[in-house]
C-alpha cells in the first residue's frame, strides 16, 4: 500500500498590545512524503517517518517569526491507496 499522513491546524495571532485581541488566523496544512509499504509489521517505522516529517514543517513555520500560536488541530488524516508490488505487473496494468 502506499499511504502518507495529513494534519491541519488553526493558528490564531493575537495582539498584545490591545486587551489581547485575536487579530489573525491561519489553518495550514502539512503532510508527509508518500510511503509504500508492503506490509503492516513495519507500519511503526514508517509512522515515525511520517510524524517527524510534519513535526519538522510545523517548527519551520513556527520558526519563521509568524507571531501565530497553535489554537487546536482541526484534522488528522491518513490518505491510503492500494499498491501493487508485483513484480510480473506491467506499468500499463497498474494505471488501469
Amino acid at each position: 500500500m502506499k499511504w502518507y499522513i495529513g494534519m491541519k491546524v488553526i493558528f490564531k495571532k493575537m495582539d498584545y498590545t490591545d486587551d489581547g485581541k485575536q487579530v489573525g488566523q491561519v489553518d495550514p496544512g502539512f503532510t508527509s512524503r508518500p510511503i509504500i509499504t508492503a506490509m503492516m509489521f513495519n507500519f511503526d517505522e514508517g509512522y515515525n517517518t511520517a510524524r517527524e516529517k510534519i513535526e519538522k514543517n510545523f517548527d519551520e513555520f513556527l520558526r519563521n517569526g509568524s507571531g501565530y500560536i497553535l489554537d487546536r488541530v482541526d484534522l488528522v488524516s491518513v490518505h491510503i491507496a492500494g499498491y501493487d508490488l508485483s513484480p510480473h505487473q506491467s506499468s500499463k496494468q497498474m494505471r488501469e
